[in-house]
């Protein structure tokens, strides 16, 4: 939404989290969780400076939660049954 008010619009099609709960914003950029057509999940992150999406790493399991550093580089999830959280370390 425009600082000035006005009517939303979309950031970009490139970001499309898998749930409402699989993205945060860092000062990167947002990262999110999206699922591929091969049906696997991948951590990315929306440069918006760039308008590019950049994969960071594949997931084993599609999470539910996603939270961040506010650099990005750790990253921290859990699987969709929320029964397992687990940390990703020194990303980019």
């Amino acid at each position: 939404m425009p600082i000035g008010g006005g009517d939303e619009v979309a950031v970009t099609p490139l970001v499309r989290p898998r749930t409402w709960s699989s993205w945060t914003v860092t000062r990167a950029g947002i990262l999110l969780v999206s699922d591929l057509p091969d049906g696997k999940s991948h951590l990315s992150v929306y440069d918006p400076t760039k308008r590019t999406v950049h994969e960071l790493a594949a997931l084993q399991t599609a999470p539910h939660w996603v939270g961040a550093t506010a650099d990005g580089k750790k990253v921290v999830i859990n699987d969709s049954a929320e029964r397992q959280i687990s940390l990703l370390e020194n990303l980019r």
